[in-house]
C-alpha cells in the first residue's frame, strides 16, 4: 500500500482517521504496507464507529483501491459522506425504582440540544 487518502471528510481529522485503520502504508518504500482486501471491511467498520461516536449516524464510507500503472502497489482512497450530525432532541429516564427521575437526570451528562455523542450516551 503506497498511500491512504480520505476524501470528503470535514469533521473527522485525517490524522485521527488514520488511527482507526488496520490498513497501513509501506515505510521507507518497502517495510510493511502489505495490501489485504479483507482489511478494507474492518477499516470501514472502525471509521463508521468513529463517526457514529461524533453524532454522524448516517455517515457513508466507500473504499476505492487505485492500482499503480505497473500494478506493483495500491493506494486506498476512502470516500466519506458525513451527512448530518445528529443532535439530542430529548431523553427520557424510565424503569427507575431506587432513585427519582430528577436524581438520575442530574447524574447524566447528555443534555437536550447537544450533539449526539455515543461515548457520553454509553457512560450515562
Amino acid at each position: 500500500v503506497s498511500g491512504v487518502e480520505f476524501r470528503g471528510n470535514e469533521a473527522g481529522l485525517t490524522g485521527r482517521l488514520r488511527t482507526q485503520l488496520a490498513t497501513s502504508t509501506a515505510k521507507l518504500g518497502f517495510m510493511g504496507g502489505k495490501f489485504n482486501p479483507a482489511s478494507l471491511d474492518a477499516d470501514v467498520k472502525k471509521l463508521t464507529e468513529y463517526y457514529h461516536g461524533l453524532g454522524y449516524l448516517a455517515v457513508q464510507i466507500e473504499p476505492v483501491v487505485e492500482r499503480s500503472a505497473d500494478m506493483a502497489t495500491v493506494r486506498v482512497v476512502y470516500h466519506i459522506q458525513e451527512n448530518a450530525q445528529f443532535q439530542v432532541a430529548g431523553h427520557r429516564i424510565t424503569g427507575n425504582k431506587t432513585f427519582t427521575t430528577e436524581q438520575l437526570a442530574v447524574a447524566t451528562s447528555m443534555q437536550d440540544g447537544e450533539r449526539y455523542d455515543r461515548w457520553v450516551a454509553q457512560a450515562d
